[in-house]
């Protein structure tokens, strides 16, 4: 059973409806007694109430979240532990569609996966920048959000296997398997010290998705086993071959997922410059007619401020937009 049904109060907020739930906790909206303003509540889960040590590491986490403040991370407004150990976190409520739910629907163009591959590096620059690796960028946890007419922005979500290095030993160090394999780097799956350059791994692993349409190592998903032996050893197809994309994009996605840390991006920047400089090239292929980028029917409206694209975001269901 939820922590909390609808109508609960807590902390003068008005729980108006479950949202989602994860190993990671639930998600709730609510909004505040009086001035009827939104926000999303999370709260740690049950079973881990009762750990002191699972508890400092969400209150590590929540504030490592709490200190960055930058357009494409979710706002994080309030934080605390109950109690009986519960840790919860309040942050602006997201209005939209995650990056893994728009992937079942629809493909996206090269221009739209890279612009939100930009708008997501972005967000993980401020998160580097205030000492924060987050550990787990995959498309679930990047958000489309509707940020009004042709408009869109991407919000970094759930810094639950974060590394705040500020904290110090309340956070997770070098936990094998703490993320998501699928997006994980080869040093993150066997135990690594926690660097930027994990997060580089995943956001590159999420652009060769986005690009293609389909994970790259799509068939042993549900082998752990192999999909471990597949990060370390196996590097993606050339999307150049797999989706008919110029070999100038390879050479970008490739330098992401490099197997050695030493042979990706050295900072989350200079991919987001990489990432700038190819999308800008792209854009200018199209425009001189040496190139037909495709827009599939349906597609958002690309997110960022460049936006060589007026695109309806499609409408969806209401679980399906709040977040």
């Amino acid at each position: 059973m939820p922590t909390f049904q609808p109508g609960d109060v807590f902390h003068h907020r008005r729980v108006e409806r479950f949202l989602a739930a994860s190993a990671h906790g639930e998600v709730f909206a609510v909004r505040t007694l009086g001035t009827g303003e939104p926000f999303a509540l999370k709260v740690m889960p049950l079973a881990d109430r009762s750990s002191v040590a699972k508890v400092q590491r969400s209150l590590a986490t929540a504030r490592g979240a709490f200190g960055i403040d930058h357009p494409n991370v979710v706002k994080v407004y309030d934080l605390g532990c109950e109690p009986d150990g519960m840790v919860y976190v309040l942050t602006e409520l997201l209005h939209g569609c995650s990056i893994a739910a728009l992937l079942q629907w629809n493909r996206v163009s090269a221009v739209f996966a890279l612009s939100v591959a930009i708008e997501a590096a972005r967000g993980l620059t401020a998160a580097h920048q205030a000492l924060v690796v987050h550990r787990d960028v995959k498309p679930s946890n990047l958000f489309l959000v509707n940020a009004g007419p042709h408009r869109t922005l991407v919000k970094l979500l759930d810094f639950s296997t974060a590394k705040v290095f500020p904290e110090g030993v309340e956070t997770t160090s070098g936990r094998a398997g703490l993320g998501t394999p699928a997006y994980m780097a080869p040093e993150q799956l066997y135990g690594g010290t926690p660097h930027a350059g994990m997060d580089v791994y995943g956001l590159g692993m999420t652009l060769w998705e986005l690009l293609a349409g389909w994970h790259p190592f799509y068939a042993v998903l549900a082998d752990p086993i192999a999909l471990r032996a597949h990060q370390r050893d196996v590097m993606p197809p050339l999307l150049s071959e797999v989706s008919g994309l110029s070999p100038r994009i390879d050479d970008v996605v490739r330098r992401a997922i490099a197997k050695p840390p030493a042979a990706r991006y050295r900072t989350m920047l200079e991919m987001e410059h990489a990432l700038v400089t190819l999308r800008a090239w792209l854009v200018e292929e199209e425009r001189a007619g040496r190139a037909m980028l495709v827009v599939p029917a349906g597609q958002p409206a690309i997110p960022g401020e460049t936006n060589p694209y007026e695109i309806q975001a499609p409408t969806h269901t209401e679980k399906e937009r709040s977040r």
